[in-house]
């Protein structure tokens, strides 16, 4: 959670998306079978809990908030408790509306992806399958994890002691995940005119057209927010505005 907070806060990437779950970091060590089917399904839960979905996750949104706070100069404490407050209100306003939502139409009726085939791929189906096809240890994944660490460390610190170095430890690691293969164009699109605006303009031109771009992520987010009001009054539905 640490390191890919970092990742979106460090980095500027959008959101991050991981390949690996806690299950699959400690079978290639030990395996399956002496585990009982108490402990699979309690690892298989954290798949859902901490480890799916990054989009959501608070850890990146918090730090960015306090960043922000100091720049514009606003207490910490206040800022901390606002958010704390703000989460409390989400929780209990989601789970009133979740559960409403469920109980009066059925979850395999509403988006079937977060009610049915996310909790079964990743919590309950990951669970049984392993209880009832027990994973050996893997001498092959354990290398290739150890190789993988030892890869990044590498990239980390050459990065870190020669500038001409141009390979990241964040791409690395980051390159193959879900995130990347969504977001690869767009991300480079974006580099692609900085790197222009900044060769052929300078600095000055790149602060003055920095609003221009920003405003082009305002424009899509005020976009999607128009259609769902409009969905909601019209009562039309099955539009997927944005999907990541």
């Amino acid at each position: 959670m640490l390191v890919t907070t970092r990742f979106v806060a460090e980095g500027g990437l959008f959101y991050v998306h991981h390949e690996f779950y806690p299950l699959e970091l400690i079978f290639p060590f030990g395996g399956s079978g002496g585990m009982t089917a108490s402990t699979i399904y309690t690892l298989a839960a954290f798949n859902q809990v901490f480890a799916r979905e990054y989009r959501v996750s608070l850890m990146p949104f918090m730090l960015n908030n306090l960043k922000m706070s100091d720049e514009a100069k606003i207490n910490r404490k206040t800022m901390v408790m606002s958010m704390g407050l703000a989460i409390l209100l989400v929780i209990a306003v989601s789970y009133v509306t979740i559960l409403t939502l469920m109980y009066k139409y059925g979850g395999v009726n509403l988006t079937d992806w977060f009610t049915k085939w996310l909790p079964d791929q990743h919590v309950t189906g990951r669970a049984a399958y392993y209880i009832n096809n027990p994973v050996k240890a893997s001498v092959k994944d354990a290398v290739t994890m150890i190789a993988g660490g030892g890869a990044t460390v590498f990239l980390f610190v050459m990065r870190r002691m020669f500038l001409w170095w141009p390979f990241h430890p964040l791409g690395y690691v980051m390159g193959g995940g879900y995130a990347m293969n969504h977001i690869w164009f767009s991300t480079f699109l974006g580099w692609l005119a900085k790197v222009v605006v900044i060769r052929l303009g300078g600095l000055k031109v790149y602060q003055k057209l920095l609003p221009a771009f920003l405003g082009l992520v305002l424009g899509e987010f005020v976009t999607i927010g128009a259609w769902v009001i409009v969905d909601l009054c019209t009562g039309a539905r099955g539009h997927f505005l944005l999907w990541i």
